[in-house]
């Protein structure tokens, strides 16, 4: 007889069943990892930036004086005025000369940004956003790996003969 099946089939489901384990393993620590780091991402915009309010002015460019761009105007918590370029990206499209914004900055850095959602959270929340789907799937692959019960040609047939 044929009662039991191949041993390469066996031993080929077993495999898959582990790489299947090991797949979603991979995918709850990998997902795990980027949760961590979305917190970690939005944590430091309350512990290392200082907001604060600013002015958009309308200034020519240095290279070319013929053409003005946007700048915001604040002043730093220490009292220094600053005055700062952005790329118009991280404007809002709607912002105007005279219209207020906030800012975002380092106290002990030059590095500033316009507070919109997308400079202050965007990049927490795609990396989170990443880590909750890769956490899912991860999970996903790791339960439906659950061992199935084998059952012997003994069981089988004290099933048929109960039934009958």
């Amino acid at each position: 007889g044929g009662c039991l099946p191949p041993l390469t089939s066996a031993f080929g489901d077993m495999s898959q069943t582990k790489l299947r384990n090991r797949m979603g393993l991979a995918f709850i620590g990998v997902g795990a990892f980027c949760l961590v780091f979305g917190v970690v991402l939005a944590c430091q915009l309350f512990t290392h930036w200082r907001l604060a309010n600013g002015v958009v002015e309308l200034r020519p460019t240095p290279d070319r004086p013929a053409e003005l761009r946007r700048e915001v105007r604040y002043t730093r918590a220490s009292g220094v005025e600053t005055t700062v370029p952005f790329p118009e990206e991280t404007l809002p499209a709607a912002a105007r000369p005279g219209d207020h914004v906030r800012v975002a900055y380092i106290p002990d850095s030059k590095t500033a940004m316009v507070c919109t959602f997308r400079s202050a959270w965007g990049t927490s929340a795609l990396v989170g956003s990443l880590g909750l789907v890769l956490t899912a799937l991860g999970f996903r692959f790791y339960s439906r790996c659950s061992p199935v019960a084998v059952e012997s040609d003994a069981q089988i047939a004290e099933q048929r003969g109960s039934s009958q």
